[in-house]
């Protein structure tokens, strides 16, 4: 026994080793927890789950007190997790973890960060896990193990590509494909089974067709869990091409190799998974008897254990009890949906928005199913707001609103407009302090894109002509409902993802032929009950005192140098009774709690918009040095005490719109922060262009104006004077005052 363990290459088993020789009268009993955890690891392979675990039970007491008591440990977590267990897996890994590192067991603390990895990619904690993967990938590669280094390189590849950075996963995998013959036919039928599943995602249903063939072509080889997570990989990429026979087929050989997999916990498992895909291949032909399947699913997938995909079954579900005209039952799934999916929350920390961005369709189904049984105005608003920020009011401890508290957080003086993607038409709500109407909208979701896409380029442009008959048709189809109720008041626009994009205040108002931004004060927002929350801070309208100002004219790679920049900081920092004055070099992390001190903070600078990773967007605070203020920071920073953020920079307000969660922007992560408003750019405007807006924008503000006020006053201004293309791209954030 000791000679077998020496060969395994890595010191760590050298103390087992001398653990087993240092007690004779134990050592029998010791070599038997060896052997018993050996059998363990077998019989978890060959799917025979509970056997494993009973082996693994008596390992851990026979090995509780050596060096290999950690391997006994991380047995049992993925034990734990193959059979569902997932917050016991992660509590028992995180032990691991910190005791391997610590006695400086590699292959350990490489294995348990790789279960660690794969866990916080089940939980949506992508950062984390992609962190964990990287730091288990170099451990593996010191103590020699090849096979389980790319593994973990597969796993890694795959919480990138969960982190939106599609190329770079593909050319993670790319490597890993070039070295997966030499892998045991276990881990290469991981990899193919995972890279096909996000060759499905990505729209190359060819690609992973080919991927999915690759791994058929071993089934023999691996045991019944595999073979059938195989045919049904196969299944799914047949639906996807449309040889429905052949997928239900697949299916079909699935459910045979679930049958004969033994092990009861994992017959249940991969019973579960086949009829999920039976009942999802239903639904796409439109079989209403599928329910069954989906009810042998959700039996399986309870609501504490597998949170997420609990709640896309009862999706799932309602889909099925529509076909067959059951409206109340798949009303009632659509509610219970929402409640498994909300319990999950809390415990989202990471890339949140995403998370929730997925399970949109579950909230706008509800409020389709509400409206249709005639449910009132009021609840239906109630239902829209629950799929609205939840990262933002998460983050910042707030909740959503009922339909009476949003109307009594609004000032007489603000008309709030909250647009919400039905699947066949764009209905709106209108806000006031008297009352809550709705209006459905002549406008399908697909249709409001292209004419706010259109709108955006007559702007950029522009082209007066197109910019006139577009911005009047925009305003015509979208607020000519409400053109009575909103006239003199300060308006909120809460806009729909289709609608995010579009720059409202170059909308032209056909009884005027006057820009709307000329007769309203703008405010757009994340959710009504994001403005309540930001109404809720504003205590007094006393003129702002303090303000932080930050220039940056070098840009990097490429950018071209901001001349004006340092003069726009100076200029608006000589505004305001006490100010500061920084070129973005001298601001390092250790000033940043200095932030919370400001009333106003002013960038003037460079930024980079990831729409790949918004989190990774930033403001280039010193090219040469690489120094930046990253989107996942500001969110960290306290900024409760600021009045206004204005962010003179391109881009700012850009990045990819999320239904429900909006613009992933600069912007949103200074919201986020705790500042009040925040006005951004959504697109790119020249230096010494954008300064005449910030100075006037400035001057008002430290005058005693709201940011809504002097926003709206320092674009009339420019109205005739600078390029729509100009004062277009400005918009504020947040809250009025």
């Amino acid at each position: 026994m000791a000679r077998a363990l020496e060969r395994e290459g890595d010191p760590w088993y050298r103390e087992q080793c001398e653990w087993l020789d240092a007690d004779a009268s134990r050592r029998s009993e010791r070599a038997r927890g060896f052997v018993l955890l050996r059998e363990a690891k077998t019989l978890r392979t060959s799917g025979n789950l509970m056997r494993a675990q009973e082996a693994c039970d008596r390992a851990n007491h026979l090995l509780r007190d050596g060096p290999a008591s950690a391997a006994a440990q991380l047995e049992d977590a993925i034990l734990k997790y193959q059979m569902g267990g997932l917050d016991a897996a992660a509590a028992l890994v995180d032990v691991i973890v910190d005791r391997a590192g610590r006695s400086r067991q590699r292959g350990i603390e490489a294995m348990s960060l790789q279960m660690r990895g794969l866990i916080r990619i089940r939980h949506g904690q992508l950062a984390a896990a992609a962190s964990d993967c990287a730091t288990s990938r170099s451990l593996f590669a010191q103590i020699g193990d090849a096979a389980a280094a790319a593994s973990v390189t597969h796993l890694e590849a795959t919480s990138v590509w969960y982190l939106g950075e599609r190329d770079r996963a593909w050319a993670v995998w790319k490597t890993v494909f070039e070295n997966a013959g030499g892998l045991p036919a276990i881990q290469r039928h991981v990899i193919l089974r995972d890279s096909a599943s996000m060759a499905l995602r990505d729209g190359m249903p060819a690609a992973a067709e080919r991927l999915a063939r690759l791994d058929a072509a071993s089934i023999d080889s691996l045991p019944a869990a595999a073979r059938s997570e195989s045919h049904l990989l196969l299944a799914r990429v047949l639906d996807a091409l449309g040889q429905r026979s052949l997928a239900v087929e697949a299916v079909s050989a699935a459910a045979a190799a679930a049958r004969s997999a033994g092990d009861p916990p994992l017959v249940s498992r991969l019973t579960a998974e086949v009829a999920m895909a039976r009942a999802e291949m239903g639904l796409r032909m439109h079989n209403p008897s599928a329910a069954a399947d989906a009810d042998t699913a959700i039996s399986y997938f309870d609501a504490r254990s597998f949170g997420f995909r609990a709640a896309k079954l009862r999706l799932l579900r309602a889909r099925l009890a529509n076909l067959s005209g059951n409206r109340e039952a798949a009303l009632a799934d659509l509610r219970e949906g929402v409640t498994i999916f909300e319990g999950q929350l809390p415990d989202q920390k990471d890339f949140r928005a995403r998370f929730l961005d997925d399970a949109s369709d579950l909230y706008v189904e509800w409020l389709e199913a509400e409206r249709r049984r005639g449910t009132p105005v009021e609840r239906l608003l109630e239902i829209a707001e629950r799929s609205r920020a939840r990262d933002l009011l998460e983050a910042r401890r707030g909740r959503p609103l009922t339909a009476g508290e949003i109307k009594a957080a609004l000032p007489e003086s603000v008309a709030l407009v909250e647009f919400f993607a039905r699947p066949s038409r764009l209905m709106a709500f209108l806000v006031t302090s008297k009352g809550i109407r709705s209006e459905d909208l002549a406008l399908a979701p697909a249709e409001a894109a292209s004419l706010s896409e259109g709108l955006r380029d007559a702007v950029r442009s522009g082209d007066r002509l197109l910019l006139r008959r577009s911005g009047t048709e925009l305003y015509q189809r979208l607020l000519s409902p409400f053109a009575a109720q909103i006239r003199g008041r300060t308006l909120v626009i809460v806009a729909d993802s289709v609608l995010a994009p579009l720059p409202f205040p170059a909308l032209v108002d056909p009884a005027t032929g006057r820009y709307l931004i000329e007769d309203h004060e703008l405010v757009f927002a994340p959710s009504a009950s994001a403005l309540a929350l930001a109404l809720a801070h504003v205590q007094d309208a006393r003129p702002v005192q303090n303000a932080l100002c930050l220039h940056a004219a070098e840009g990097g790679q490429g950018s071209k140098r901001l001349p004006h920049a340092e003069a726009e900081a100076r200029e608006v920092a000589g505004l305001y009774p006490s100010s500061r004055l920084l070129a973005g070099r001298s601001f390092t992390p250790i000033l940043w709690s200095d932030l919370q001190q400001y009333d106003v903070i002013h960038f003037a600078g460079h930024a980079i918009a990831n729409d790949t990773v918004p989190e990774l967007s930033q403001l280039i605070l010193d090219a040469s040095s690489g120094a930046a203020l990253l989107s996942l920071d500001i969110r960290k920073l306290d900024l409760a005490r600021a009045r206004v953020v204005f962010l003179s920079a391109c881009d700012t307000a850009k990045g990819p719109a999320l239904r429900g969660e909006g613009i992933l922007s600069l912007a949103r992560s200074f919201l986020v922060s705790g500042a009040r408003s925040v006005v951004a750019t959504s697109w790119e405007v020249p230096d010494e262009t954008a300064r005449h807006v910030a100075v006037s924008f400035h001057r008002y503000v430290s005058a005693g104006a709201s940011p809504s006020s002097a926003l709206s006053r320092a674009q009339r201004e420019s109205i005739g004077k600078l390029p729509v293309s100009t004062w277009a791209a400005f918009a504020l954030f947040g809250a009025p005052g």
